[in-house]
């Protein structure tokens, strides 16, 4: 596939054929140009989701962590929930 003369100024195309259409170009819409830029926005919506999500998880083990705390409350479930959001934040965030 080579540029057309539609094509808008900056598009691209590469060794192999392929074509990364400007967001102006006529093609822009059927290519997968767009698909990659969706796929970009999604997956900065999911990493906010998830730096919210962890900050929930870390306020909600602080809390825990300083009510439940106890030897004492071992075997009460907000003791266990406590351990694994723990055990989460040392897995996952290196705490």
């Amino acid at each position: 596939m080579s540029l057309n003369s539609q094509c808008q100024v900056g598009c691209m195309i590469y060794h192999g054929g392929e074509i990364r259409h400007h967001r102006d170009c006529v093609y822009y819409p059927e290519s997968l140009t767009e698909m990659h830029h969706q796929m970009q926005n999604e997956i900065e919506k999911l990493q906010a989701q998830l730096a919210e999500a962890e900050k929930v998880i870390s306020g909600a083990y602080k809390y825990l962590k300083a009510t439940y705390d106890i030897h004492t409350w071992k075997d009460e479930p907000e003791y266990a929930m406590m351990e694994t959001m723990g055990e989460y934040q040392r897995k996952y965030k290196g705490k």
